[in-house]
């Protein structure tokens, strides 16, 4: 069975955007905005908090490392585990895990993915 595209409209300051869920790499938090990075798209700044778009976003694959931040897990290709980690996407970008998250990160990757971090 074919999976049914995501799609959202994300309104920016001139445009409706139409774009698949499934394509937003991550979004970061920049006061009462939210800035979506989107494959194949670029950048797309719109007026919502990242607080509201990660409610809508629920159950869609993303996770939210630090306070900044709500990435897809979908396009993590590594994370480090030097004295802080970090996440590194495909395209290069890569989004840090505050400590505070930490733990909450990793269980939300274990069950999420249904993957075991030993």
């Amino acid at each position: 069975m074919k999976k049914e595209l995501n799609k959202a409209i994300l309104s920016s300051k001139d445009f409706y955007h139409y774009i698949n869920i499934d394509d937003i790499l991550y979004c970061r938090s920049d006061h009462s905005f939210t800035i979506f990075y989107v494959k194949n798209y670029g950048q797309i700044k719109v007026s919502v908090s990242l607080q509201e778009v990660e409610k809508k976003l629920k159950g869609d694959d993303f996770i939210r490392p630090h306070h900044l931040y709500l990435v897809n897990l979908n396009y993590i290709k590594s994370i480090t585990k030097n004295h802080t980690l970090e996440i590194y996407l495909e395209g290069g970008n890569t989004i840090p895990v505050s400590s505070q998250m930490e733990k909450k990160f990793r269980e939300e990757i274990e069950k999420t993915l249904n993957v075991k971090i030993i």
